[in-house]
């Protein structure tokens, strides 16, 4: 007997990325995109699906998304789909995502979904005079006059043949029937295809065929299907149409098309595990290289520094992942939210093919998610306030991404009302975020700033959506933690926009590694902008804090030692400066001495290490010791002393 458990994980991988684009496919044909290419490849998921699941014997799985091919099917014959039938499917995907998590729990048997079946078999019986082309007796259904001029005949038809529940072997009389008919006519298309026969997948014994037969030779054709062992019925679904308008069918991929293979990310994540062990072999090897008079291991350091450089590349290629796997869920998002809200919101996603370090996309998925769940909750004004400021009645929320040369910009824009400065101060100042000089002192760029602060909320009311003063600052938390920023901009009556700065990577980074007492620290170098002597002399007071002058600016000064809580006897005269870049601007970090740049592999922090909010993780130098990568941010704002 075979072992079906062992192919559990590709068939939870590859049901999870037919279910995306199963989605995505429906809201192209809910919007009428393309014509019926949509519709094929919605059909063409479904039909996946259901042999996928009857091989593995996920009998609930199946038979789902058998129902909702036979809405494909219907939509395929119709050239059309009706609302209902898409909110249906949708649910229908919904469910078949959640059997997935039932599956990878070893739930399967928790897969059952004859509620919704029975809805899809109610709605099908419901227009089944506007969508059925046969009868079990009849011939093809006329075309509806108003599609004739429109609609090219292919010369394929379909045929459906039912087998008798009570036959021993339908799988063996389905599979002999199917090599009958194919010496009679050319077979195009069978469902379940002949190696699925062979193997025994036929979980509903309904077998479609699609061949290319000649009116005079249809009933024939027909007549030989009914008159095979254990048929129960056959009926003509009629010929296969496509309109004038539509393209053309795409060709089939050639022979020599890139192939590819599925690797589990837990091995990538091994692999840059092993680079990162290499990158620290090289840079021992160099440094002995450079400590001894010796031109053949010098040679063969600098061949080591090409070889490893290579490796990385090539494994950070393998982990780059297009940002569409994110930018994806959000058609479906925005759709839902935008009917339960009753407002009509139009979404537009450019640059989803830039390409991003697999394990930040995971990080950022319900960041970018609950930005733009906010844009379309707070950002219309409603139709009748746009419609007097001369905008369509349709809010747009735009999804940018933009490479910026190791970083990645994602911008959520939206052309709604914006955030009234005033508004946030008042809000912050209510909340006890801020007091009330404090905050008619802030700028209106600082002021949005303020709608990170945990806790605050603009909303007049709290929806199932936002309002509960959560979320933003999770947001920023998390563009921070992946060594990134949020910048907010608004206009007033024209709209706002969010925009996550991010490295392209977050597996290997570069550092400056920088001493403080006997401890190593290391600060991303996207961070760093440069470094000078430290010169006590040019302290100030100002503004209520130490600050440092530096060509003619007074910059926020910190000394890094203090900040982590190390004792010292006396204010430091000497050490160096290390400028660091932060979302309100550069701030002065004194710091011992700077050991040196480094390419390190970021490793995450277990407890209780990781409940140190500044601390970003860690990393083994050449030499054995570890290093903590600081989070400068959270570090210089004092989150470190309330942790």
């Amino acid at each position: 007997m075979i072992d079906l458990q062992k192919y559990k994980a590709l068939f939870i991988s590859e049901a999870r990325e037919i279910l995306t684009s199963f989605q995505s496919e429906l809201l192209r044909v809910e919007r009428q995109e393309a014509g019926r290419e949509p519709i094929d490849a919605m059909f063409r998921a479904a039909h996946s699906l259901k042999g996928m699941a009857a091989s593995m014997g996920y009998d609930g799985f199946s038979e789902l998304a058998h129902a909702l091919e036979d809405i494909g099917s219907d939509a395929r014959l119709s050239g059309t789909m009706a609302t209902a039938a898409v909110d249906l499917m949708l649910e229908g995907v919904d469910r078949l995502n959640s059997f997935v998590g039932l599956i990878e729990a070893d739930n399967a048997a928790a897969c059952f979904a004859s509620d919704l079946v029975e809805s899809i078999r109610a709605l099908r019986a419901a227009t089944a005079p506007a969508t059925a082309t046969s009868t079990a007796t009849g011939g093809p259904a006329k075309t509806a006059p108003g599609d004739a001029a429109a609609a090219i005949d292919t010369g394929l038809t379909r045929i459906l043949v039912c087998f008798s529940e009570q036959s021993q072997a339908p799988q063996a009389r389905a599979f002999m029937l199917q090599r009958q008919i194919a010496k009679q006519v050319e077979m195009v298309e069978s469902s379940p295809s002949t190696d699925d026969l062979r193997q025994g997948r036929f979980p509903d014994r309904r077998l479609y065929l699609t061949v290319r037969v000649k009116p005079a030779e249809l009933e024939r054709l027909l007549k030989l299907a009914r008159g095979a062992t254990d048929v129960e019925r056959v009926e003509d679904l009629g010929p296969l149409q496509r309109r004038r308008s539509d393209s053309a069918p795409a060709e089939a991929e050639s022979a020599d098309a890139q192939r590819t293979v599925r690797v589990r990310t837990e091995i990538l994540d091994e692999f840059i595990d092993s680079v990162g062990e290499l990158l620290r072999a090289r840079d021992r090897l160099r440094a002995v290289a450079e400590r001894v008079d010796l031109p053949e291991l010098t040679e063969i350091a600098d061949e080591m520094v090409g070889l490893t450089k290579d490796i990385y590349d090539r494994v950070m290629a393998a982990r780059m992942t297009p940002l569409s796997l994110l930018t994806d869920r959000l058609p479906r998002v925005v759709r839902d939210l935008a009917r339960k809200a009753e407002r009509p919101v139009e979404l537009r996603i450019e640059g989803a093919d830039i390409e991003v370090d697999r394990a930040l996309l995971d990080e950022l998925h319900s960041a970018v998610l609950h930005v733009v769940r906010n844009a379309v909750d707070h950002a219309h004004e409603g139709q009748a306030a746009r419609a007097a400021a001369g905008k369509p009645e349709a809010l747009t929320v735009t999804v940018r991404a933009a490479r910026d040369r190791d970083h990645v910009l994602i911008e959520i824009e939206d052309d709604g009302g914006g955030i009234d400065p005033d508004v946030i101060r008042a809000a912050a100042v209510a909340a006890g975020t801020i007091d009330q000089q404090r905050a008619a002192a802030l700028s209106d760029e600082e002021a949005l700033e303020l709608i990170c602060a945990p806790g605050l909320s603009t909303a007049e009311k709290v929806t199932d959506t936002s309002g509960r003063g959560v979320g933003m600052d999770a947001v920023r938390s998390t563009a921070e933690r992946l060594g990134g920023d949020l910048q907010i901009r608004s206009r007033l009556g024209h709209g706002t926009c969010f925009t996550l700065r991010l490295p392209l990577t977050m597996a290997i980074i570069g550092v400056l590694l920088v001493e403080v007492a006997p401890a190593v620290f290391a600060i991303p170098t996207n961070r760093v902008s440069h470094a000078l002597d430290f010169d006590a002399a040019l302290l100030r007071q100002a503004y209520g804090e130490t600050r440092l002058r530096v060509d003619e600016e007074l910059l926020p000064y910190y000394d890094l030692g203090e900040l982590l809580g190390f004792c010292r006897e006396q204010p430091a005269q000497d050490g160096t400066v290390v400028l660091v870049d932060e979302q309100a601007g550069a701030v002065a970090v004194r710091v011992d001495r700077i050991a040196g740049l480094q390419e390190v592999v970021v490793k995450p922090l277990g407890a209780p290490l990781a409940m140190l909010d500044y601390l970003a993780g860690a990393a083994l130098l050449p030499d054995g010791r570890p290093a903590f990568i600081l989070d400068m941010g959270k570090l210089v704002r004092g989150e470190a002393v309330a942790a």
